[in-house]
């Protein structure tokens, strides 16, 4: 995944967790694997960090597996 695409899934874990959604300027990525599955980042000096899984949508050929960012899937570190 490219880094705006890793910023995309962290600013959607925070909307979806916190009720904000920072700019993608405002994210500064510190660590990620290269699925999106795991997101360590900072929004204005507060590091969060984001683990999730593939959740499935729909059924055979239509299925598609998407990053699943619900509750739980974002912590605050500091």
């Amino acid at each position: 995944m490219t880094k705006q695409e890793l910023k995309h899934i962290a600013k959607e874990a925070l909307k979806c967790e916190y009720g904000f959604s920072p700019s993608l300027s405002d994210i500064i990525l510190l660590e990620a694997d290269g699925d999106g599955l795991y997101i360590l980042f900072s929004v204005k000096g507060h590091e969060y960090r984001f683990d999730s899984r593939y959740f499935p949508i729909g059924q055979g050929a239509d299925r598609i597996n998407t990053i699943w960012c619900g509750k739980g899937t974002i912590e605050k570190n500091s």
